[in-house]
């Protein structure tokens, strides 16, 4: 679709720091990806305490999972840390998957590493990621 000066900047490939032959996409962020975190942030969510039953925001880990999970365009990491995606291997992680089994998937990794990827993602969308990226 050609929205002409409106048009939307293409993936962007993330290397890891320390581990430069992976790399994870950052899919472009559209109005409707806004809306799926619009509706996220206000969903409802009840906590029980001591006090009674009180309506409660999500946390921050919670909105980097889903941001990370919204935006997320694939990956070369391999699922078994052996074979490289690129001689066969497969992902540990694709695009095909629904947003709720990639956040489930983002919890096995190293906080560090997911907070890299947190960071890639603000950094090609100046809306989401760590309101300030140096303090992690």
């Amino acid at each position: 679709m050609n929205f002409g000066k409106y048009a939307i900047a293409g993936e962007l490939k993330h290397t890891f720091e320390m581990e430069p032959d992976w790399w994870w996409k950052i899919k472009p962020i559209t109005s409707g990806i806004e809306l799926e975190m619009s509706i996220f942030l206000n969903h409802n969510r009840i906590v029980s305490t001591r006090e009674g039953r009180k309506e409660q925001p999500p946390t921050n880990m919670e909105i980097a999972f889903r941001e990370v999970a919204l935006s997320f365009g694939g990956t070369n990491i391999p699922a078994d840390g052996n074979q490289p995606v690129q001689d066969g291997g497969t992902a540990f992680i694709t695009p095909d998957q629904s947003v709720e089994e990639i956040e489930k998937a983002l919890r096995a990794m190293p906080r560090d590493m997911f907070m890299e990827i947190w960071k890639a993602v603000g950094e090609a969308y100046p809306y989401w990621g760590p309101a300030d990226p140096n303090v992690m």
